[in-house]
């Protein structure tokens, strides 16, 4: 019998806390709500001094477990409970199960784990952080946990040959590549569970579900949910908002909060002049216009455009609605859409994100420039194979991984994501029945 804290205002918050993630459809495993139910999340959130109060702790957010002290920039958090939830249900643990984990923290998703696999499986956990590292041996420690995992301080983009190979591996920071030693120490039909970039000029961020096959890594499901970056050898950083983007602060460049950002795979070619050009051109009074097709789902949209065309002058358009100083703020549209140079002219075409089902902009777009023509043909294009796909969504997203270049042939609508280390490919499974 295992010594979990027994706190009686604890378990009736985790109760709670359950029930929200059930009720909210992120939670449908009875095994994984056990776990949930039996695991204290409040034994793996440092005190630093203050009590942390559990009715903070056992709400739906993430939690800052570590900060740089130096820069002030989060390390290290206990990840929101419902995109723990989703990931362990992608991975599916089970007794006797050997699972491999990348970053440990303090401890909570490994003691998660280890609930789950019971006392015939095992849990190797690494991570960088040699204080957290310890930490999480302690409170692994405290919950009888300590003779089913391994908390190993190393880099865990090189996993842990040493206990390969493994029924799972789950990496619980975000990433723009997989690991060699990912494929490497997985079992043949063995699942990755990886947070990933998949349209990095965007900051696209999905949770891919890859179940190994052959030598190939095949996607079954994607979810979503963001992490902090992947530290260690192979660092990830935010996509670079000087190449992607244009960013306008409150106070310095350094460190002063946004009011707005415009983002698109076309800036890297564009300079400095007309990237204020294109500023300045969204400032001015814009057209609506109506577009000729309706648009079902505006998030299943905004991400195939994004994920299908980034490199074709897409945008996307941000807004801190914190702020209307000299008519930024909430007083401007934001949105998805499309850029497009013609000599030093720029235009612009903009699908705004709507605020209701009864929105007067839905289905219609926004026109700057002198020549957004161009924009509308090629926009309304790309709706029209949005809707012969059968209004395709993240589910219905196909990645397939390989190490190094891709050699194989690609089939009809795929496309192919060049990382580091591996390579992607990527496709959308039609709706038959509603493709058109």
């Amino acid at each position: 019998m295992l010594d979990f804290h027994n706190d009686e205002q604890s378990l009736e918050l985790r109760a709670k806390l359950v029930a929200q993630l059930v009720k909210s459809g992120d939670l449908k495993s009875p095994a994984v709500e056990r776990s949930f139910l039996k695991v204290p999340r409040e034994l793996f959130v440092p005190k630093n001094g203050v009590t942390e109060e559990l009715t903070t702790i056992y709400q739906n957010n993430p939690l800052t477990i570590k900060t740089d002290g130096r820069l002030g920039e989060v390390i290290s958090t206990s990840s929101q409970p419902s995109v723990m939830a989703s990931m362990l249900q992608l991975l599916e643990p089970c007794e006797g199960k050997k699972i491999l984990e990348i970053g440990t923290g303090t401890g909570y998703n490994a003691a998660l784990l280890a609930s789950l696999v019971g006392s015939s499986g095992k849990v190797v956990s690494v991570e960088l952080d040699p204080d957290l590292a310890e930490l999480a041996r302690k409170n692994l420690c405290t919950l009888g946990l300590d003779n089913r995992t391994l908390v190993i301080t190393g880099d865990g983009w090189e996993g842990y040959s040493e206990e390969a190979p493994y029924d799972g591996i789950i990496v619980t920071a975000q990433s723009d590549d997989i690991a060699p030693a990912w494929f490497e120490q997985l079992t043949a039909d063995g699942r990755l569970i990886l947070p990933m970039y998949l349209a990095p000029e965007f900051q696209f961020s999905t949770i891919v579900g890859f179940r190994r096959q052959g030598v190939l890594l095949k996607s079954f499901n994607l979810v979503q949910g963001r992490f902090i970056g992947l530290r260690g050898y192979h660092t990830v950083h935010g996509p670079e908002i000087s190449r992607y983007g244009i960013l306008v602060n409150l106070g310095a460049a350094t460190d002063g909060e946004h009011i707005v950002q415009i983002e698109s795979a076309l800036l890297p070619e564009i300079n400095l002049a007309r990237r204020a050009d294109l500023l300045s051109l969204w400032l001015a009074p814009g057209l609506i216009a109506t577009l000729s097709e309706k648009i079902p789902s505006f998030f299943d949209f905004a991400n195939f455009l994004r994920l299908k065309k980034s490199k074709d002058g897409v945008c996307k358009v941000i807004v801190n609605p914190q702020h209307a100083i000299q008519n930024l703020g909430r007083t401007r549209i934001q949105g998805v859409g499309l850029v497009h140079f013609e000599g030093d002219q720029p235009s612009l075409l903009l699908l705004s994100w709507p605020t209701s089902a009864h929105d007067e902009t839905r289905d219609s777009v926004i026109l700057y420039g002198a020549n957004p023509k161009v924009l509308m043909v090629r926009f309304e294009n790309i709706i029209k194979e949005w809707k012969d796909l059968g209004y395709v969504g993240l589910k219905d997203l196909r990645v397939t991984a390989n190490q190094g270049n891709w050699t194989g042939e690609l089939g009809h609508g795929s496309w192919v994501l060049p990382l580091r280390s591996a390579t992607l490919v990527l496709d959308y499974e039609v709706r038959v029945g509603d493709a058109v």
